[in-house]
């Protein structure tokens, strides 16, 4: 059985599959987002804000977001934002949920 902060994990996982694929079909038409073997869609988030990027010569790098994140019944659980350090493990994207009945706080980077 996986713990709080594994399904926790797993559920921004799928919220930031879902925002990137959301941004891409600007690009292409998106069909459908497959859930790797061993996992388990568990909630289907949306996302309401925005990304900064700069391009360093090279490479387009994201260095600062916002977004709000809702559930389906367009009710904000959580919210997506960019440190502006790296954490102990070298992130700077985060999620972060909004405890209510059902949803534990947690934070991932």
């Amino acid at each position: 059985m996986a713990t709080t902060m594994e399904l926790a994990a797993r559920i921004f996982m799928l919220v930031s599959l879902a925002l990137c694929v959301h941004a891409a079909q600007d690009l292409q038409e998106a069909t459908s987002i497959e859930v790797p073997p061993g996992y388990r869609l568990a909630i289907t988030l949306s996302g309401k804000g925005y990304q900064h990027y700069r391009f360093n010569g090279t490479d387009w790098v994201n260095f600062k977001a916002r977004a709000r994140l809702y559930n389906c019944d367009k009710k904000q659980i959580g919210r997506h934002f960019y440190l502006p350090h790296p954490d102990a493990l070298g992130g700077q994207p985060t999620w972060e949920t909004i405890p209510s009945k059902g949803v534990p706080y947690s934070i991932v980077t």
